[in-house]
């Protein structure tokens, strides 16, 4: 078994468990694994099995990183514009900053938890969930952050097309045929949802046309369904 643990390049949880059980001499559980992650002390990973679209981001020094112009009245409450930065804090000296690309890029295989954004609270809910804690009803609206080998940071995308309260989009179609089923409508108000679908789905598409690849998509909640956590072996 350890020669076959030596030749993967990650690991499973309960494998990582079963590792750390080994070399500590005394249990280590899932939990317990999470729980090593959340407070720094273990590198937690992700592998995308069918892999996820993203935005590169960069760590840019605070004297170098770019700004834009908030207006608060575009909001409608009251203030001057003053110049911000982009992005965010991620130390005293850097700022995490989005880098501009036309469409999103691809992520396939094993990626680490930046451990600041939703990805964050995802781990959290699962420790607490096996801890029998309570439920997780924190947010964060930049959405899932993850890392790659060489120091580049990607956030997790989701398509306007998998947003169900987006109208005129695919998933949008699916909950217009769930209504249907559950609420069993008759076939003239079945036609008369499909066809004022059809007709957003006309705008929907004609928005999406115009737009660059990278607009049709939005920050992630968290890290996708599809995906699983995963501990590299060297870091064990």
């Amino acid at each position: 078994m350890n020669k076959l643990f030596k030749l993967k390049k990650w690991l499973t949880l309960d494998e990582a468990a079963r590792r750390l059980s080994s070399s500590a001499e005394e249990p280590i559980s899932v939990a317990d694994v999470l729980r090593l992650a959340l407070d720094g002390e273990l590198v937690l990973s992700v592998d995308f099995v069918n892999h996820a679209r993203a935005q590169p981001w960069v760590k840019t020094p605070r004297d170098r990183a770019k700004t834009l112009t908030y207006d608060p009245k575009l909001m409608g409450l009251e203030g001057e514009p003053e110049e911000i930065f982009a992005g965010f804090a991620v130390s005293q000296y850097e700022l995490l900053q989005p880098v501009s690309v036309d469409a999103p890029v691809r992520l396939q295989g094993v990626y680490d938890l930046a451990m600041w954004g939703s990805e964050a609270l995802d781990v959290e809910n699962m420790y607490q969930e096996l801890t029998d804690g309570p439920l997780v009803e924190l947010m964060n609206i930049e959405g899932a952050f993850v890392k790659g080998e060489n120091d580049e940071y990607y956030q997790i995308l989701e398509s306007y097309e998998d947003n169900g309260y987006m109208q005129g989009s695919r998933a949008n179609l699916e909950n217009i045929e769930s209504r249907i089923l559950l609420q069993a409508l008759n076939s003239e108000e079945a036609k008369n949802l499909r066809e004022r679908y059809m007709e957003s789905r006309v705008s929907f598409l004609e928005s999406a046309s115009k737009s660059r690849g990278i607009d049709n998509y939005y920050p992630a909640s968290g890290l996708p369904l599809t995906c699983r956590l995963v501990v590299r072996n060297a870091v064990v």
